[in-house]
């Protein structure tokens, strides 16, 4: 049998995704710029009122781009790329347009956030043994109905998550070894 138990909660926190790109003929001027869009962005910290440890950088990109014709082959050497990325946590979601205001003002910059709980692992934990209880519970009524009576688990399962969807749905299965049958009850 299959367990499903829902848990809400609100977003205590937003996450911002900063990109940064630049581009130029000299490969030492586009990592110059994109290094002070940066530091514009990291300055933000002071303003925003946001925690040193709540900025973290991300990956870098340096990419040679070209032209291509037509027939979307290669030709001339247009500029370097280079991106970087930035992450910024923002507990105080009452401030989220101040923050977003100044993420579009400090750069040239792509934004784009994500929100999450400070309560998510906690109530994870406690939806999925919901899910499990519930799961039991539809099993023993199952059976009771049957005249039988649960056996020992035999295994728990737990689907993959997806992350597709605006929450998060647990489901937990149990299944249960078939009781050996008593001596006066036929087998099947």
């Amino acid at each position: 049998v299959t367990g499903t138990s829902v848990a809400r909660v609100q977003p205590d926190t937003v996450v911002w995704h900063v990109n940064i790109r630049r581009m130029h003929k000299e490969l030492a001027k586009a990592q110059l710029d994109c290094d002070e869009g940066v530091k514009r962005v990291l300055a933000l910290r002071t303003e925003l009122k946001l925690k040193p440890e709540e900025a973290q950088t991300g990956y870098l990109s340096v990419q040679k781009i070209f032209d291509r014709d037509q027939a979307g082959n290669q030709t001339s050497f247009r500029h370097f790329q280079v991106e970087r990325s930035l992450t910024l946590r923002q507990r105080d979601t009452s401030r989220f347009d101040t923050v977003l205001a100044g993420l579009v003002a400090a750069s040239d910059v792509e934004v784009s956030y994500s929100l999450e709980s400070s309560e998510y692992h906690e109530r994870r934990t406690k939806t999925r043994l919901e899910a499990v209880k519930a799961a039991r519970k539809k099993a023993a009524d199952m059976t009771e109905l049957l005249g039988g009576k649960l056996g020992r688990v035999l295994r728990i399962a737990e689907p993959q998550e997806n992350w597709g969807s605006s929450y998060n749905t647990m489901s937990n299965s149990v299944f249960s070894a078939p009781r050996a049958a008593e001596p006066d009850q036929a087998p099947g």
